[in-house]
């Protein structure tokens, strides 16, 4: 078994399962600088395979842990007092081990001392002070919450190493006034993704077949089998009001990971600027459609704000780091986004440029590119993606843009048709329907290099 230095424990799938999600995504790619070697997060649905007892994984991984990260959303002990709650087990267990350091991340809505009411009786109390009388950090809010900043100072305390979440590209400006613009895109292989469904029932067969005798390796919904490596996935259901003769409602199914296909749309003389040519994943731009206040500065931060929207989290997080070999992500520029008013069709507010890896492309800049047709892949359209069947459309699909749109609550988009006219398509932030394709501004070199 794999061995685990932090364990996120968290109650449900809400607001504290969305907040424990975020920390794996992000602290599963620092690293300790002393050796080098990456943090290793235990987050449940990440970590344990299906067929596995939870409680049996847990109890291992709890002797072996620094910290426990305790993601104290409202109700969080409400349910100790039933049978068999795991968040009780988690506790207890932890608790087993005087090594342990408890960091404690409090969500708006929680207080300890009236949640601990009713439930004191199950801890002693050295136990209760080993995890209550902490500085807890405090959670305002999805818009104004940062790994790196809150909670990696405790942990590296905790781990008594130093640690740092990788970012030593250059930065770069992404200013078109600086790029040309490429009237015929050449295509380009860089990375690899999840794409083409596996349609071989023979080779479906083999790899479960695999799976049973544990000659696969497996990482979570990865599997590698005769030199390919596979992502198993839930069909989502949005596909089956669109593809109702495909797959059953919530079937699983193999997608086979492929070289991502890019355009190169801008270039200069160091640098180009790629697209997906597909639309190869689909996302929520943000998790819910009201604006949220910054209890320390008293600001409100709109949903449709690319610098705190979720989708520009996990483009420089989860989808980063999966589709890129640390090779790869030697060539990608940390890119200075602009996202003033200009960089929109609709009269917005300057927001402040943001350096990102992997970044959308905005209303002035696809604008001037033209032709925004972009073909669902079939990985995509599992995770939720609108691809058309109509006549003309066939396979094609919207994608979201970082530009706001004419509500607070709302982002542009390219729909299928790869429509640009004033004014632009937009959906709700929260719409999971619209897909992704990523931006990444690269070293020319290493295009030219074939690398």
């Amino acid at each position: 078994m794999q061995k685990y230095n932090v364990f996120i424990s968290y109650r449900g799938s809400s607001s504290g399962g969305l907040l424990g999600k975020e920390i794996y995504t992000d602290l599963r790619h620092c690293k300790n600088e002393d050796n080098g070697e990456f943090i290793t997060p235990f987050f449940a649905p990440a970590c344990i395979e299906r067929g596995e007892n939870f409680k049996q994984v847990i109890t291992e991984v709890l002797k072996n842990v620094s910290c426990v990260i305790l993601i104290l959303s409202p109700r969080f002990f409400e349910s100790c007092k039933e049978p068999d709650d795991m968040v009780f087990y988690e506790l207890k267990e932890s608790l087993k081990n005087p090594n342990i350091s408890f960091i404690p991340i409090v969500m708006e809505g929680f207080t300890f001392d009236t949640e601990l009411k009713s439930v004191e009786y199950l801890f002693t109390e050295d136990e209760i002070t080993r995890f209550k009388h902490i500085n807890a950090i405090n959670h305002h809010g999805i818009y104004d919450f940062n790994t790196e900043v809150d909670v990696l100072p405790a942990i590296k305390k905790a781990l008594e190493k130093k640690s740092y979440i990788e970012n030593a590209a250059e930065v770069v400006k992404f200013d078109l006034n600086k790029f040309s613009e490429i009237s015929n895109p050449r295509s380009v292989n860089f990375g690899r993704y999840p794409q083409t469904i596996l349609k071989d029932e023979d080779m479906v067969h083999k790899i479960y077949e695999g799976l049973a005798t544990g000659v696969t390796k497996k990482k979570e919904s990865q599997y590698e089998f005769s030199g390919k490596t596979y992502y198993n996935i839930c069909e989502n259901k949005f596909n089956k009001r669109t593809f109702e003769n495909e797959r059953a409602d919530g079937s699983y199914s193999f997608y086979v990971v492929e070289p991502i296909i890019w355009l190169e749309i801008y270039t200069n003389e160091q640098y180009s600027v790629l697209i997906t040519k597909d639309i190869i994943d689909a996302t929520m731009f943000n998790l819910d459609r009201n604006p949220h206040r910054n209890i320390e500065s008293n600001q409100y931060r709109l949903p449709n704000d690319w610098e705190v929207s979720y989708i520009r989290r996990w483009l420089n997080s989860e989808f980063y780091y999966d589709a890129f070999s640390e090779k790869e992500r030697s060539f990608i520029q940390n890119s200075l986004i602009e996202n003033s008013s200009q960089s929109s069709y609709y009269e917005t507010a300057n927001k402040p440029d943001t350096k990102d890896r992997v970044f959308l492309i905005s209303h002035k800049e696809i604008y001037i590119v033209g032709n925004g047709c972009a073909k669902v892949s079939d990985y995509a359209r599992a995770r939720g993606a609108y691809a058309s069947t109509s006549a003309t459309c066939d396979k094609y699909g919207d994608w979201w843009t970082r530009s706001p749109g004419n509500i607070p609550s709302s982002v542009e988009n390219v729909d299928r048709r790869g429509c640009l006219d004033a004014p632009p398509f937009c959906n709700y932030v929260n719409d999971t329907s619209a897909g992704v394709r990523p931006c990444i501004l690269i070293k020319k070199d290493a295009l030219n290099n074939g690398n």
